[in-house]
């Protein structure tokens, strides 16, 4: 059992396994932040007094109990389920909707490319955030290279360990 565990651990896999790692935990932190209810607005003297008014008000009430009967109508809509025959085009549709509002977003960011020129060669130009910039890569390399030394020394120390176990 050992030398098979030992053969199918190479210096690849403990980088991919703390890169899956690390990406498992980076998705899984944002999702839970996504689930949290948001917290109700608080409502002020002014907007109870508009409220009042308006129950007050025959024809404002009117209205305003149209509105509550239309979002009512509107919430069991979006809550019925697929009709058979339509469930499909419905979906197909909302899929080619949503695609489509990617490529616009895409299209924005595009747009967004001149000014990012713009605001690259202001970072070069000024002294300071250049510094700042010099010193973020050669942190970002230092990491990279101490992984890489973490990387060899642990083939290293797995591959005498493999040939101990052969």
């Amino acid at each position: 059992m050992k030398r098979y565990l030992v053969r199918a651990i190479d210096h690849g896999t403990i980088a991919s396994l703390l890169a899956s790692l690390l990406l498992a935990f980076a998705l899984a932190f944002p999702a839970q932040a996504q689930d949290a209810a948001p917290a109700p607005q608080p409502v002020n003297a002014a907007e109870i007094e508009k409220l009042v008014s308006t129950l007050e008000d025959e024809q404002a009430r009117a209205r305003l109990v149209e509105q509550l009967k239309g979002l009512v109508a509107a919430q069991r809509r979006a809550e019925a389920p697929d009709q058979a025959d339509g469930g499909l085009l419905d979906g197909l549709s909302a899929a080619i909707s949503e695609v489509g509002d990617e490529i616009l977003v895409a299209v924005g960011n595009l747009r967004d490319l001149p000014r990012l020129a713009d605001w690259a060669t202001a970072q070069m130009g000024d002294p300071a955030a250049r510094e700042r910039w010099a010193r973020l890569l050669l942190q970002v390399g230092l990491v990279l290279v101490s992984g890489w030394v973490a990387e060899k020394l642990a083939a290293a120390a797995l591959g005498r360990a493999r040939r101990a176990a052969a």
